[in-house]
């Protein structure tokens, strides 16, 4: 259950990453830097009506077309919710949880066929752009025809996690290495890498963000390792700070761990120092600033509302309802958590639900898909 689950788990379940989204206001542009100084000590019991105006639910349909594995990444636009399922197809839904389409009958051993779908792209007229790491291609998904194109990578482009456009041309891969993280930019017209950049740590510390999330005309970078820092890379390949976390005395640092302790010294480094802060997922949307932080072996966040300067620390609390995950989508002032039937009463507040929405969370049953829980946030 949600309410039991440590913190390793989490991450393991749940790993988080940097979500970056919003409409309205501009997000910090690559010339700004703003330093957010967070007391961790004044976290109290999570309160979802601190921060969220309401709460309403998206159950995914559940059918042998549309079987959920595992929810990998969720995206949502013009009123479709699009899901990674477990790597293996893009399955989307309409506003209401209806299913819509998958890729899945595209994938396959064969030359027109996808293996994998690390990561994905949305593109103008309906167009989906499948990250196939497997075979070393980008295919080209539009629905009902299928694929209508594919276009081959350089090997050396691999490993990696993760992917995001800078531009037209400049495509950057993260490798995400627990103890080299690599950016990676790729050339499209070119067809070559280009420029690699490395972040080599002298521990191995294990992975606690995605790095990369491309948003209103920027892409932001966040180390895979636990960062107070967050960046633009700009057109000129350029890493500038645009948010600096500050815990005071409860900073944690990779340059504090002693030189070369291999992952499980780490692991009993982290479980030894609980006093320390160890940053997971950063989220900057048009309102507010939010971080997901582990501290003092709880799961917390703490959220700024950015037109009044005003922060607020929660805290999940072991078995206490509700609580609030770290996102798998944040946008247009919203959260978005996909939540396992049996783990939603501690992901919901009924008290910010509406009455079909109660009515719909008690039609939810075991074996459906996942639902997708979105919170409202609000200004405070």
């Amino acid at each position: 259950m949600w309410g039991d689950m440590n913190i390793k788990q989490l991450l393991m379940v749940l790993w988080g990453g940097i979500v970056l989204a919003g409409c309205g206001r501009p997000s910090p542009s690559a010339g700004d830097s703003f330093t957010w100084h967070i007391d961790p000590s004044a976290a109290r019991k999570m309160d979802l009506a601190q921060i969220v105006d309401s709460i309403f639910l998206v159950p995914l349909e559940t059918g042998d077309s549309c079987l959920i594995k595992k929810i990998c990444a969720v995206e949502y636009a013009d009123g479709k919710y699009y899901v990674n399922n477990d790597f293996t197809d893009i399955q989307v839904y309409d506003s209401l949880g209806h299913f819509l389409y998958s890729t899945r009958k595209c994938k396959g051993i064969g030359p027109n066929d996808y293996r994998t779908v690390l990561g994905f792209t949305r593109l103008p007229h309906d167009t989906l752009e499948l990250f196939d790491a497997m075979a070393k291609k980008m295919h080209y998904y539009v629905h009902p025809e299928g694929l209508v194109k594919s276009s081959s990578l350089p090997s050396d482009v691999l490993p990696a996690g993760e992917y995001a456009w800078l531009n037209g041309d400049t495509c950057v891969f993260a490798e995400g290495s627990p103890d080299n993280p690599v950016l990676k930019f790729y050339s499209r017209s070119r067809g070559t890498l280009f420029k690699v950049v490395e972040d080599r740590q002298k521990s191995t510390f294990m992975l606690t963000s995605h790095c990369l999330y491309r948003f209103d005309g920027m892409l932001y970078y966040t180390p895979a390792y636990p960062s107070n820092g967050l960046y633009v890379l700009d057109e000129n390949l350029d890493k500038k700070k645009v948010l600096q976390l500050d815990f005071g005395k409860h900073n944690f640092s990779m340059d504090d761990l002693p030189a070369d302790m291999n992952l499980k010294q780490v692991t009993e480094y982290w479980d030894a120092h609980p006093e320390l802060v160890y940053p997971l997922t950063k989220c900057v949307l048009d309102s507010q600033y939010l971080v997901f932080f582990q501290f003092e072996g709880s799961l917390c966040v703490a959220a700024q509302d950015r037109s009044t300067g005003t922060t607020v620390v929660l805290r999940n609390e072991a078995g206490s309802k509700p609580q609030l995950m770290m996102p798998d989508y944040a946008g247009g002032g919203k959260l978005c958590c996909a939540v396992a039937p049996e783990h939603l009463p501690y992901a919901v507040d009924t008290a910010l639900m509406s009455p079909s929405d109660v009515a719909r969370l008690e039609r939810v049953k075991a074996d459906d898909n996942p639902v997708l829980v979105v919170y409202r946030l609000k200004h405070f």
